[in-house]
């Protein structure tokens, strides 16, 4: 077990999307950075966390840079890192200073429209609060050390 939390602030997962991602990935240059399962496990293990990635070329099949990407595909990379990792282990990690993000969003300001989504998704309350600030505090006050 690591001392600290690992994290994964902008998640490019491995395996989302029946393959479609590692072309994506290659579409955007990012071919080597996505977090495959033995990093995935690594995280999980030093109780750390992954962030969801708001850019739409590692959103979308086709790695396009879409301000028209449905907040749907949000959700399902949300489902699939809640999956691998558990609720505990997923947050958001945006990524609005560089990244083009799904329009619905935009920046900040449009995080309501992704809770909304969460909610209409089938995400409880508890969920929606760890996966928006709940979790990163909890990884955070872990972290700091006096």
């Amino acid at each position: 077990m690591l001392a600290c939390p690992v994290l994964g602030q902008h998640g490019l997962l491995f395996g989302l999307q029946d393959g479609h991602l590692h072309a994506a990935l290659r579409h955007a240059g990012l071919d080597g950075l996505r977090h495959g399962v033995e990093q995935l496990a690594a995280i999980k293990e030093s109780g750390g966390l992954v962030g969801l990635n708001f850019a739409t070329c590692i959103l979308r099949p086709d790695g396009q840079k879409g301000a028209d990407t449905p907040i749907e595909l949000m959700l399902r990379h949300l489902d699939h890192l809640i999956a691998k990792l558990g609720v505990e282990h997923v947050g958001l990690g945006s990524d609005f200073d560089g990244a083009h993000v799904p329009e619905a969003i935009g920046d900040v300001v449009g995080l309501p429209v992704l809770v909304a989504a969460m909610r209409q998704h089938g995400y409880d309350e508890t969920t929606i609060s760890r996966i928006c600030h709940a979790n990163w505090i909890d990884v955070l006050e872990r972290s700091w050390r006096p």
